[in-house]
């Protein structure tokens, strides 16, 4: 017999399968990654060599992914602010003749301002 999984017992298993990937990480899909010899013969993993950079170095030539990009920068220039806003205002007592956006953003929904305040501005700023 099955049974239906809630989005809460979901996010508490994925969660835990986080954490043990990042207490354990020589198992499961780590345990994949190609182990080569560091400096002086010891073993290291792969990924020792990774360095963070900043995302102004990365340059996009035409590709698929810059045709994502492209997609992605679209969509969002096409929300019009008073929408994304509009939830900020109500809740500061400010007038909005906006129509919400719906969603994570309807005014009913407890996560709103996590979409136009967190998402929509980070991917904004990625864009450059």
């Amino acid at each position: 017999m099955t049974r239906d999984v809630s989005r809460r017992e979901f996010m508490v298993g994925m969660a835990a399968a986080t954490a043990g990937a990042a207490l354990w990480p020589r198992t499961g899909v780590a345990a994949l990654l190609p182990v080569h010899p560091g400096p002086a013969g010891a073993m290291a993993d792969a990924g020792a060599r990774v360095h963070p950079f900043d995302v102004r170095q990365v340059r996009l030539g035409p590709s698929a992914f810059r045709d994502a990009m492209e997609v992605n920068r679209r969509y969002l220039m096409a929300l019009e602010p008073g929408r994304l806003l509009h939830m900020f205002r109500v809740t500061a007592g400010l007038p909005s003749s906006a129509e919400p956006l719906g969603g994570w953003e309807a005014p009913d929904n407890e996560l709103r301002g996590h979409f136009a305040g967190g998402h929509y501005l980070s991917a904004c700023a990625l864009l450059g």
